[in-house]
């Protein structure tokens, strides 16, 4: 039988602070899984948000290709990875911390049952087209035409908590969910893909005491920390000021957010284990972007493609796989054919699809990464915070980038070329495209060969749920 298999995405994931907490021994569970498998510690995120990310992980196809991004919110894939397992015997179970990865927009194909992280039935039904009723009487018959006898009081249940409001950000009931199926469901003669999206280390930071105390500088409540306005939106506007002591703030509250997703990952670890699962289950941890603390005078994972948004934590955990680390670029798009070739399934043919399966240790010269509409628009941060937008022109443009050779170089849909030599220069301080015209034209005829297109497109308007739609504005999504 083909192994079990769980794919846990951390949310806001960033490389290099993910790494630093996995050296210094603050991610002990996340530690002992890299140490029984491989690290690609140059793993690029194919997008440097939520849902045009965790699009290329479910396809395999870079963003121009699935065209699933800000220009285009609904995910409509013709095969997606839940599908394809399932069609080949898996069961397929989801939990989601993020609104984007919902039924909502989309990600529900081929899943047995996905469901939000403030779900607190499986077998509950998506509640959007309620929500959006007009009146009662289209509200009653809306939640009807969904429900059967078997799923009407789980329904009601996940619509009522979603309502009341939850204690928890999400992890917690995540991982109780989680925890009880392996106890309860897992043994069974089918093999499960079970895929979890953890959004802990997501904007707005609010960490539990216990775990923010063990990062905050010593002269620094945690009272005084988290009392902090946190304005990405503002900052990036300019109506904004933050001095480098409150980065340090920040990012001790992100780095304290990590903490507690590696505690749940351990609850479900354990539960593995005790239900002598876990040798016969393949665990891949992965990062759907990364994210912005001041870093180029950006916050929040928008407007750009810098190394703090593309550079993401990837493990994996597998008998398949020869543990050690990877310095080689692999994209996370890999992950579909990597997962293909776990569960035996034949890898679909096509020239959108990636090949590289990193089973096969299949790793790549170059990485791509695309950012195809700015998501807020122009016109919810004018919403936000006013009509004058002194940085308009930087944060109201498309980008394309690829990296690859120590050399990385950004484009964007205005034509604004910036190279960066990744080698001496990791942090991206200092553009040297004037110096270099002969590696621009080079890697920009890269990007061409693999029909990368940088071109603008504009935001589109969804028509989310009241619940969904609260829940984008308090991750400022809109």
């Amino acid at each position: 039988m083909p192994p079990n298999i769980l794919l846990l995405v951390i949310d806001t994931s960033r490389a290099d602070i993910f790494y630093e907490l996995m050296d210094s021994g603050e991610l002990t569970a996340i530690q002992r899984i890299a140490s029984e498998g491989r690290v690609y510690e140059n793993a690029i995120s194919n997008s440097c948000w939520t849902l045009p990310s965790h699009a290329s992980i479910f396809t395999g196809q870079r963003v121009h290709d699935h065209e699933t991004h800000a220009g285009n919110k609904r995910f409509d894939a013709a095969h997606p990875l839940p599908d394809m397992l399932s069609k080949s015997g898996y069961r397929t179970l989801g939990i989601s911390g993020n609104v984007w990865i919902s039924s909502e927009f989309g990600f529900d194909t081929g899943f047995d049952n996905l469901t939000r992280d403030f779900d607190l039935f499986w077998s509950g039904g998506d509640l959007s087209k309620v929500y959006n009723a007009n009146g009662l009487f289209e509200s009653v018959s809306a939640f009807f035409d969904l429900v059967d006898f078997k799923t009407a009081l789980p329904t009601l249940g996940n619509g009522i908590y979603a309502k009341l409001g939850r204690s928890d950000k999400g992890a917690h009931n995540t991982t109780r969910r989680t925890v009880r199926w392996l106890q309860n469901d897992a043994e069974q003669q089918q093999p499960f893909f079970y895929f979890i999206n953890y959004l802990e280390p997501h904007l707005p930071y609010k960490p539990q005491k216990e775990y923010a105390q063990r990062f905050l500088p010593d002269d620094v409540s945690y009272e005084d920390a988290i009392g902090i306005e946190q304005n990405p939106w503002e900052y990036v506007t300019g109506y904004q000021e933050y001095n480098e002591k409150t980065f340090d703030i920040f990012r001790s509250l992100y780095k304290a957010e990590l903490s507690y997703v590696d505690d749940n990952i351990s609850k479900i670890v354990t539960a593995l284990k005790n239900e002598d699962l876990y040798e016969d289950t393949s665990i891949l941890i992965v990062g759907d972007h990364g994210e912005n603390i001041g870093d180029h005078d950006l916050m929040d994972h928008q407007y750009s493609l810098y190394q703090s948004l593309v550079n993401v934590p990837l493990i994996m955990k597998s008998e398949e796989i020869d543990p050690g680390w990877t310095k080689e670029p692999v994209e996370i798009r890999d992950l579909y054919p990597s997962v293909m070739d776990l569960a035996g399934i034949p890898i679909r043919q096509d020239s959108s699809v990636s090949q590289r399966s990193l089973i096969n240790e299949n790793t790549r010269t170059f990485a791509v990464s695309e950012y195809k509409a700015p998501q807020p628009s122009m016109e919810s941060l004018h919403d936000k915070v006013g009509d004058d937008i002194p940085t308009q022109e930087k944060l109201d443009r498309t980008y394309r980038a690829i990296q690859g050779n120590g050399w990385k170089l950004i484009e964007g849909s205005d034509e604004v070329t910036e190279l960066y030599n990744l080698n001496s220069d990791p942090l991206e301080t200092s553009d040297v495209s004037t110096r270099n015209p002969e590696k621009v034209d080079e890697l920009k005829a890269e990007l061409d060969d693999r029909e990368v297109p940088v071109e603008y497109r504009n935001t589109d308007t969804h028509n989310a749920s009241s619940v969904t739609e609260q829940r984008l504005k308090d991750l400022g999504y809109i």
